[in-house]
């Protein structure tokens, strides 16, 4: 098997022609079972009337609806796995994780839309979360022809134009293997595994923990051996909170009485010396809930007007996070510092510089080393083409962190790309990841 052709990867191609840059050519590049020829005329009369928030939002809803809705033919249950949130259907609704920014993220890590379409559906997304804020009605900033053109353009080339968008059908059948077989670590697909995004590497393990928790009979089995088999493949490869996730997962089986999962679990972390990453307490769990709540909300539309309500929840739980969630409250926390390419919520900032300043020396270098290097969004943020890479070492300079210099090689060297400002290095790692 070629290491650069993975199974549930889809080849991508430019659909509009780079010097085509107005929309009453862009738009019929949509194909008829996405865009209707009548839903594509009055899309290039609004635009020509000035309506540009019209053809905007339509064109996105449109766009958006199509993905996820491809996205969903994968099954619930299984985009729950994607996207880290098992429980969904259980204890939360679909919709209310299945964003935009979320459903851009699955279908680019499931080879549905190519890095760079992603990049620019990203770019899009946080034009139309802005302009269509709270925040941009204050200051009376509109759409322009320039930005709603980009808008269509990335809409149509990346998801309209396409007539029937394939699905990881590969990848939905290497789940069905973990739960029906004992896979051995030398299989074809588990090489690959190691050698392919975190993301994915993620979902297994996400996968896995969730039918631990849920699955009885020869499917649990299966899955506990495969889970002693895979979990020394890839530790090495996934962050610490990655890590932490592992060891909630030991100390829920425990805590539920599941002693069979509870043998097979430890015997796998004894393999990777894992216990380090086993939970103490249902405090951490608290602030876990809480910074993954202030995440979500960094990603939703009028998020600035949001933001303060969470980050001020957050910050009532005290100033000294618990280990197993230090990484996501960190993480939380830099998303609402660092803002997005059109400013940051003003009113959750002061409130998130006073927390991130009270985390220890320690605990930064510990972030920068085991989780910076392994977190698309924080890495995507400081590529942006915003100022999210000069709010972000605002917090380095003011905790005396520039001359840091990390012990792991890569994470040491992605930290000086960051350091000196090498926009395209960063990028470069971060359409690797």
């Amino acid at each position: 098997m070629k290491k650069d052709k993975l199974l549930w990867k889809i080849d991508s191609k430019d659909v509009i022609p780079a010097n085509v840059m107005d929309v009453k050519s862009i738009v019929p590049y949509s194909n008829p079972t996405n865009l209707t020829e009548q839903q594509q005329n009055n899309i290039i009369a609004a635009f020509n009337s000035h309506a540009y928030d019209m053809a905007a939002e339509y064109v996105w809803k449109k766009a958006i609806t199509n993905l996820r809705e491809h996205i969903l033919e994968l099954g619930e249950e299984f985009v729950g796995e994607l996207i880290q949130r098992p429980e969904v259907g259980i204890k939360v609704s679909m919709e209310s994780v299945l964003t935009d920014y979320n459903v851009i993220v699955i279908a680019e890590q499931l080879g549905m839309i190519s890095h760079a379409g992603a990049l620019d559906l990203r770019q899009a997304f946080e034009t139309i979360q802005f302009y269509f804020s709270s925040q941009a009605a204050k200051e009376e900033a509109v759409l322009d022809a320039l930005k709603v053109t980009t808008i269509i353009k990335s809409c149509v080339a990346n998801i309209l134009s396409q007539p029937n968008m394939e699905i990881a059908v590969d990848f939905s059948n290497f789940r069905n293997r973990l739960f029906d077989e004992n896979i051995p670590a030398k299989d074809p697909q588990l090489i690959q595994l190691v050698n392919s995004s975190l993301f994915i590497v993620r979902t297994v393990t996400t996968i896995l923990a969730s039918s631990i928790k849920t699955k009885d009979g020869a499917v649990q089995e299966h899955t506990l051996n495969n889970f002693k088999v895979i979990l020394p493949l890839i530790w090495d490869k996934i962050s610490s909170d990655d890590k932490w996730r592992i060891g909630a997962l030991y100390k829920d089986v425990v805590s539920d009485g599941d002693m069979k999962s509870a043998v097979m679990i430890k015997s796998a972390l004894s393999l990777v010396g894992g216990f380090d990453f086993v939970p103490e307490n249902i405090r951490s769990n608290t602030f876990i809930e809480i910074a993954q709540k202030l995440i979500d909300v960094h990603y939703e539309y009028d998020n600035f007007y949001k933001e303060p309500r969470v980050i001020k929840e957050l910050a009532s739980l005290g100033t000294i996070f618990p280990k197993p969630a230090m990484a996501r409250c960190i993480k939380a926390l830099l998303l609402v510092y660092m803002g997005n390419g059109y400013g940051r919520s003003v009113a959750a900032v002061p409130i998130a510089e006073e927390q991130l300043n009270q985390v220890s020396n320690d605990d930064w270098v510990d972030f920068l080393e085991n989780v910076l290097p392994f977190d698309e969004q924080i890495i995507g943020a400081l590529c942006s083409w915003g100022n999210q890479r000069d709010y972000f070492m605002q917090i380095i300079k003011r905790n005396s962190l520039e001359d840091v210099e990390l012990e792991n090689k890569n994470s040491n060297k992605l930290y000086q790309y960051i350091l000196n400002g090498y926009s395209e290095q960063i990028k470069r790692y971060w359409m690797q990841m």
